[in-house]
């Protein structure tokens, strides 16, 4: 049976410190982009009314919104499809 040192119980100590402190950034980013997503939205009659925007240059933003949206999607599924299926290979920049 392996005896655990003291500097080594400091190592797990400070690698579990360490993904405590990564998923909770992890899942601190998951919320916000969540909420800037859904959210550009219902602030669209907000941002006509407080920058006097019409409702021209609105949908114009929209519309490059959605198309950012609509590229990324395109560009995505063909880096998954071109490099296999797996986990690993969903995280993989093209």
């Amino acid at each position: 049976m392996k005896r655990i040192t003291a500097n080594e119980n400091q190592v797990s100590k400070r690698q579990r410190e360490a993904i405590i402190i990564l998923v909770g950034g992890m899942i601190g980013m998951v919320i916000s982009m969540g909420i800037g997503r859904f959210s550009y939205t219902p602030m669209i009659p907000i941002m006509q009314r407080d920058l006097e925007m019409s409702y021209r240059l609105a949908g114009w933003l929209a519309g490059v919104n959605y198309l950012g949206y609509l590229i990324g999607a395109i560009v995505y599924s063909f880096c998954h499809t071109s490099r296999g299926q797996g986990m690993s290979s969903s995280f993989r920049l093209c």
